[in-house]
């Protein structure tokens, strides 16, 4: 049996994936570090959820007098119950068989090897999962979750401040559109509820970079014309962008796969073509908690499960884990294309002359 080989043996199993999640390239999942992974001791666990208000001047006191008290910072509390996020890799029936009749010990190392990619390829599968729902929070406001085949359904709303989703003045892309301004207002909306601090970071796909770009404000700024047919070098742009105080960009391509009923895969894009999302550096964390599997410690598990009538092999990989967002208000979504894939709502408002 392949899953009896001593490759396939727990401890070996779990140095494995544990190696390939210290190896593998966190860029792949800018939100992880926006929602950074705190072991917890169990499964069902309170979080505190902060509502960032004015930070006022301190007061000043006399010599041997008290200090003043004041009280803190809006915020409460929510319990969240992880959830086992896993999947597993059949092995099929003439891997057996050839695990079990070789032709060379080649095909036999090619098999033992295979498992192994398709293992890490499941606890990628994880990290995956963890990441489309970090985006659902991050860059729409919900959580939200969709599986037919363990028929698992999770939706809801997080308590943004409605003030936060506001519709750019002109589509971008068009040459009246004006990209500039509109970022300028979201951060000062931004700070009116964020206790005055800017966005640290503003994230949006590649198709709305195009946009912005090709837009009327971006082309009358560097060469004096609206429409000028000069493409946009991403040297002047970055300067363009950081003389107007406007954050870093975070490029967020990402998709996810999530398997459906009939064996076909439906791919769901994290962030929508047309949304900007401007947002604190940090929005919260990923809880991971403890798991039978790993016998009750914290972290990924992995297990390799042989069953009889009819013969199976099988590796699980999966995390009992959770993504939570803290900082509600920590992000302001931006709509700039009319007719995408993401409903635009309050519009922004025009800028003082």
């Amino acid at each position: 049996m392949v899953l009896e080989d001593k490759a396939f043996q727990k401890a070996t199993l779990q140095a494995f994936i544990n190696r390939g999640d210290a190896d593998r390239d966190v860029s792949v999942y800018p939100l992880a570090q926006a929602f950074p992974i705190e072991q917890v001791e169990s499964i069902e666990n309170v979080y505190n959820i902060i509502e960032t208000q004015l930070n006022v001047a301190a007061s000043i006191t006399g010599f041997n007098s008290g200090s003043p008290i004041r009280n803190k910072g809006q915020g409460k509390q929510a319990m969240a119950k992880l959830t086992k996020i896993q999947d597993a890799y059949f092995l099929d029936e003439n891997d057996l068989i050839r695990f079990n009749n070789p032709r060379s010990q080649d095909e036999l190392t090619q098999i033992v090897n295979q498992t192994l990619i398709n293992t890490n390829n499941l606890s990628e599968g994880v990290e995956k999962t963890k990441e489309f729902l970090r985006a659902q929070m991050a860059y729409t406001g919900k959580f939200e979750y969709n599986d037919p085949r363990t028929e698992t359904h999770i939706s809801f709303e997080l308590d943004r401040p409605k003030e936060n989703d506001l519709v750019s003045t002109t589509e971008w892309g068009t040459e009246d559109a004006t990209p500039i301004t509109d970022l300028l207002l979201a951060i000062e909306q931004y700070q009116k509820t964020n206790g005055n601090t800017k966005p640290e970071v503003i994230n949006m796909n590649s198709k709305t970079l195009a946009k912005f770009k090709r837009s009327g404000q971006i082309k009358t700024e560097l060469y004096g014309d609206s429409r000028s047919p000069r493409l946009v070098r991403d040297s002047d742009f970055n300067q363009l962008l950081n003389e107007f105080g406007v954050p870093a960009i975070q490029v967020d391509d990402s998709e996810t796969a999530i398997e459906q009923l009939d064996g076909t895969n439906k791919v769901y894009k994290h962030l929508p073509d047309g949304r900007v999302v401007l947002r604190a550096a940090v929005l919260g964390k990923t809880l991971s908690g403890p798991s039978v599997e790993n016998n009750y410690g914290k972290g990924k598990f992995v297990e390799a499960v042989i069953s009889q009538d009819p013969h199976t092999e099988k590796t699980i990989v999966g995390e009992v884990a959770l993504p939570v967002t803290q900082n509600i208000n920590g992000t302001v979504f931006l709509d700039v294309v009319s007719g995408e894939d993401t409903p635009t709502v309050n519009p922004a408002e025009t800028p003082e002359q």
